[in-house]
């Protein structure tokens, strides 16, 4: 039998961060120009259509979630692998480790079995915007207050921004 060598190199774990914090931040960018209002979603007859508008929005936020996700793991479990300041790690795990729960609510919120009650979609009270809002659902009050669950995903996308341009493409060598 004869092996070949795969045609295409193998993706560095660096590289997957880098992937990672790019996708996720650029989902939060086009998540924000949307809320205001610099893209539009047009159907084929030209006009506007808000409800597909809003479920793009959701998309976009719940893809952020999991893309911030699996960067904090490739941070966490890949430490080694990343030229990354230890201090800037510490920094960016703490500033987005509350995103786990609100991704383990959108992923397993709705089991029809086995679902904690740490799974299990909550109200949460944003006490300055007098909103409640749980894990799955998402209020926009501006594109720097978008709230999921507990969150504002405004708070997480600044920490994950600065882990970009620390580790994002740009930093990769050519």
């Amino acid at each position: 039998m004869v092996t070949t060598k795969p045609s295409h190199a193998d993706v560095s774990i660096a590289e997957g961060f880098a992937l990672m914090l790019e996708t996720a931040c650029e989902h939060f960018e086009i998540l924000q120009r949307l809320i205001r209002q610099e893209i539009r979603l047009v159907a084929g007859n030209g006009r506007a259509d808000p409800r597909a508008a809003f479920s793009v929005r959701m998309v976009l936020a719940k893809s952020f979630v999991f893309h911030v996700m699996r960067a904090r793991r490739i941070c966490e479990h890949g430490a080694g692998s990343l030229t990354l300041d230890r201090t800037e790690r510490k920094l960016f795990l703490e500033a987005t480790a509350d995103v786990l729960g609100v991704r383990d609510v959108n992923e397993h919120g709705f089991d029809a079995n086995g679902t904690s009650r740490n799974t299990r979609p909550s109200m949460h009270q944003h006490a300055a915007d007098s909103v409640m809002v749980d894990e799955t659902s998402m209020v926009l009050l501006g594109d720097q207050q978008i709230m999921m669950g507990p969150l504002n995903l405004y708070n997480i996308y600044r920490p994950t921004d600065r882990m970009r341009k620390l580790a994002g493409f740009d930093s990769l060598p050519g």
